[in-house]
């Protein structure tokens, strides 16, 4: 997980030239969505789950929002989309090392 989060921030490096702040911003904010999936995600607990996919939604919306200054009902249900396959992925890690244990 926290390969594609070093992905994400040298992309981001990379573009500096091209991006503004606004968009470095939004990046940065998809990676600490990343990194809390990542953290806080459990394996039998819904309730906390959905609660950690309203969480990502926000932040992705609201970087989204200020990136681009205006925000759709189209980008709220992408980001919460990928709060969902943030969510499986963090599942599939978890399975993984509690298998390895």
């Amino acid at each position: 997980m926290f390969t594609v989060s070093l992905l994400l921030m040298g992309t981001s490096i990379l573009y500096l030239t091209k991006a503004n702040l606004a968009s470095v911003i939004q990046m940065l904010m998809f990676v600490v969505a990343i990194s809390i999936t990542d953290s806080l995600y459990r394996l039998n607990n819904k309730i906390w789950n959905i609660t950690l996919i309203i969480i990502n939604t926000t932040i992705l919306s609201v970087s989204h929002k200020i990136a681009s200054k205006e925000l759709s009902i189209s980008s709220i249900i992408i980001y919460s989309i990928s709060s969902v396959i943030f969510c499986l992925v963090a599942r599939s890690e978890r399975i993984r090392k509690q298998t390895y244990i």
